[in-house]
């Protein structure tokens, strides 16, 4: 879980406004298999942002919101 609360500090003359509070889920798993020729294999799931909220953070250049749901698959060699 991830988020911020609401943004009340703000720089008015640079054009900096009030932003919401937003709360985000994250979801990952790993799971590691051992391999004889090499160390071992990683292999990595997960969901960012599962509920697929809208949401600016204060740093967001004229409130162009966040990505929505990202869902990722990696794998790992370690030697």
């Amino acid at each position: 879980m991830k988020g911020n609360a609401r943004q009340n500090h703000f720089a008015e003359k640079y054009g900096e406004t009030v932003t919401p509070a937003y709360t985000i889920i994250n979801l990952s798993a790993e799971y590691r298999l051992k391999v004889k020729q090499v160390s071992s294999l990683i292999l990595r799931a997960g969901v960012e942002n599962v509920l697929d909220k809208r949401y600016t953070t204060y740093s967001d250049w004229n409130k162009i919101p966040q990505k929505g749901r990202n869902i990722y698959l990696s794998l790992s060699l370690g030697l």
